[in-house]
């Protein structure tokens, strides 16, 4: 299971940064297996809304959900109960490296594509520079990119993700695992 501070690497590593009242609405969070917001709001001795306000934050990640029932005493009024999606926190967190390779392919493909520039940044292929003569359009001459030293360190970060990506994997399917065993006892 994710503790504390899985969770907390997790969320720091898709730049998620937690205010002192969010932080700790989730160790709250983390230490209780279902809680209403009032009981949270009770422990952090913050009003309501403070408590709502940083379980929205962490609602809208995606990982914390919640349940409502009908308050017995005001039969209006709802109670939320609210709890860590933990299998969910897994997936987004895999979605999101996985998004980071895509966008690493991409800039691969178009950096790969480009042979030259200008003095304004303006990028050539080969074949588009040849047909200028290597001049822009200012009479200036083109430059050769040298981008091997970034395409390097993108296709590291690009192997870097993909074994994350393989360990996020792993962590799910023994998350799954241990879950269905416990469901089972």
């Amino acid at each position: 299971m994710l503790d504390i501070d899985q969770i907390k690497q997790i969320l720091s590593n898709m730049n998620f940064e937690l205010d002192e009242n969010t932080d700790e609405v989730l160790n709250i969070l983390i230490d209780n297996e279902i809680i209403s917001e009032n009981d949270i709001a009770e422990k952090l001795d913050v009003k309501i809304n403070g408590a709502r306000k940083a379980l929205y934050k962490l609602k809208e990640i995606g990982f914390v959900e919640y349940t409502k029932e009908r308050d017995e005493e005001k039969k209006w009024w709802y109670i939320y109960f609210w709890k860590i999606n933990r299998a969910r926190l897994l997936e987004i967190y895999q979605r999101f490296k996985e998004k980071r390779v895509k966008e690493i392919v991409e800039i691969i493909k178009n950096e790969k594509q480009y042979s030259f520039e200008s003095a304004s940044g303006e990028k050539y292929t080969y074949d588009s520079a040849l047909s200028k003569g290597f001049i822009d359009e200012e009479g200036a001459p083109l430059t050769e990119i040298n981008n091997f030293e970034l395409l390097n360190n993108l296709e590291e970060e690009m192997h870097d993700l993909n074994s994350e990506i393989s360990n996020v994997k792993l962590m799910r399917e023994e998350y799954k695992v241990a879950t269905e065993e416990i469901e089972e006892e």
